[in-house]
């Protein structure tokens, strides 16, 4: 249980929480931008569902110097046709869109080898046989309307409500270790200069929020943003920059109200803290 005031939750027990961490509230995903005691927690917006104390779990996310790699499996029908595993994988790019007909997130990378069904011998990739396809499930999930969602910024945090669009790009320049001397497949990856962008667009207007991006672009000064996608328990998807920069807007006036385009803003942090995501 918690008792909220505006951006501040207190908790009746010691939370054990720190900042990045998410918490859900109902259909509302808000991150812990500072934990000033045990039972305090500051949120990165206020909730808005009032009536809701009762704090959830979510899934929680945040760079890391050290990339994990997976394998991808890739099975047909019939069971004749020749499967795949690429192994190895391992993720250099993350984009996540907004606002569209459908909410997305697409993964790009590399893969430090295959295998294939029609060729494999034992002891490929480690493996006696190669891997049978696991039983199909149902598919228990829906895709979330792009529509529906949350925006916030500002130190002071201040409702969005006109976004167009939005692209959040995070690049880890990753490099493969294929040309090292005596070696058929890469021994290693290595991260580079991790890169966080975003593409905003929102509709212009008078209102104080429009007028603080402005000045931040004007002036290269960092405000923070925090993004949710879906409104549903078990259907969010929360995004939040502690340090959103963004860029001059362009003045879009292709449509009857005015359209600012913030191209390329980025995500500044220290110490893997760019960027966090969480699902609730």
């Amino acid at each position: 249980m918690a008792q909220i005031q505006g951006t501040a939750a207190t908790f009746a027990t010691a939370h054990g929480l720190q900042p990045g961490d998410a918490i859900r509230f109902g259909g509302e995903l808000r991150f812990v931008t500072a934990t000033p005691d045990d039972v305090t927690a500051w949120l990165s917006a206020p909730v808005t569902e009032a009536a809701v104390t009762t704090a959830g779990g979510a899934v929680n996310y945040r760079p890391a110097g050290n990339l994990p790699s997976a394998s991808l499996y890739d099975y047909w029908s019939p069971e004749s046709a020749i499967q795949r595993v690429l192994r190895g994988c391992v993720v250099d790019e993350l984009e996540i869109e907004l606002n569209g007909d459908f909410h997305e997130l697409r993964f790009r990378g590399e893969a430090a080898g295959m295998i294939d069904s029609a060729s494999f011998q034992a002891g490929e990739a480690g493996l006696a046989s190669f891997p049978a396809e696991p039983p199909v499930e149902g598919l228990m999930e829906a895709p979330v309307p792009g529509h529906l969602g949350q925006a916030w910024i500002g130190a002071e945090p201040m409702a969005l409500g006109a976004v167009a669009s939005a692209r959040i790009r995070v690049k880890n320049n990753i490099e493969m270790r294929w040309r090292d001397f005596g070696a058929l497949w890469p021994r290693c990856v290595i991260p580079g200069d991790r890169e966080v962008r975003i593409d905003l667009e929102i509709y212009s207007s008078d209102s104080e929020v429009c007028e603080a991006i402005h000045a931040s672009a004007n002036r290269r000064e960092p405000m923070a943003l925090m993004l949710q996608m879906g409104e549903l328990p078990g259907a969010m998807c929360g995004i939040y920059v502690a340090n959103f920069v963004p860029a001059s807007p362009e003045f879009l006036d292709g449509e009857e109200r005015l359209r600012w385009r913030l191209r390329g803003s980025r995500a500044q942090g220290f110490r893997d803290d760019e960027i966090y995501v969480a699902f609730g």
